[in-house]
């Protein structure tokens, strides 16, 4: 039963993901399209192997049995998914200590950030749960100062949908880390 219970997550998950096209429509609606083909299939797969692990082995249900194969398979899932998240957090750590090191400077008026001494242009929000700025040197010279101290109007279209939203992925943390590193 465990089996069935993992496969069948994993064809759900599949499926979403491979049937997502660029959705239409207003920001709202593409925005919450977007997030919900992002984060539906891993939560679904997470969700299934705790619901796995917490059944055990013993039993059965809808008359198929309650298996090993299946509960191995849920926990090695589980393991490599905390090992996933113990590596984020380090390399996210260790970024947050780098930046650290960097001058701080004043961004526009009201913000203040950290500045990496390279030419390319790079700005980011770094860290956890209270973010720090990091603009390259190459940026704030490229940018005038109207630039840098403009702000979005409270009734625009992008204040009055989700804005935070705590995603780590391989793909745009190493990267992050290793320009950081380099500097």
């Amino acid at each position: 039963m465990h089996l069935t219970l993992i496969l069948l997550s994993v064809a759900i998950a599949g499926l979403v993901r491979v049937a997502w096209s660029s959705p239409s429509g207003g920001w709202l609606n593409r925005w919450q399209r977007a997030l919900f083909a992002f984060l539906l299939p891993p939560l679904l797969l997470l969700t299934t192997a705790v619901a796995v692990l917490c059944m055990g082995t013993q039993g059965q249900m809808l008359g198929l049995p309650a298996g090993w194969i299946g509960y191995l398979l849920a926990l090695s899932f589980l393991s490599v998914a905390v090992g996933w998240l113990l590596r984020l957090g380090g390399l996210g750590w260790q970024s947050l200590r780098q930046i650290h090191a960097y001058p701080t400077v004043a961004v526009g008026e009201a913000a203040i950030g950290h500045m990496l001494d390279t030419a390319q242009m790079f700005a980011a929000q770094v860290g956890f749960w209270e973010s720090e700025l990091v603009v390259s040197r190459g940026l704030l010279d490229r940018l005038t100062p109207e630039q840098l101290n403009r702000r979005p109007s409270p009734t625009s279209k992008l204040m009055s949908t989700p804005r935070y939203v705590l995603v780590f992925w391989d793909g745009m943390a190493t990267p992050l880390y290793r320009l950081v590193a380099q500097h």
